[in-house]
């Protein structure tokens, strides 16, 4: 049994996706340029920098652009999965 996709939903799907890979960019961006600056920034060796990863130093305004990328990526992903499977 082969399942035809509307054009409709086509474009929801490919909406979807895209959308995933704009918030998962975003948030890798966010975070590169906070490592970037955490490896420029830190006069120290490779273990003292390594501890302030792990220490999660974060900003605030960083730590809530990860957040939101997060929610938003599950959020698609989650209709995504309901989209392709119960509808």
């Amino acid at each position: 049994m082969t399942s035809v996709r509307s054009q409709p939903r086509q474009k929801v799907v490919i909406a979807t996706l895209a959308g995933l890979f704009i918030s998962t960019i975003v948030q890798l961006i966010v975070q590169w340029y906070y490592t970037s600056s955490c490896f420029v920034g830190t006069p120290g060796n490779r273990w003292d920098t390594f501890l302030l990863s792990l220490n999660a130093s974060l900003s605030p305004v960083v730590t809530i652009f990860v957040f939101i990328a997060q929610v938003i990526g599950q959020i698609l992903g989650d209709g995504l999965l309901v989209n392709i499977f119960y509808v």
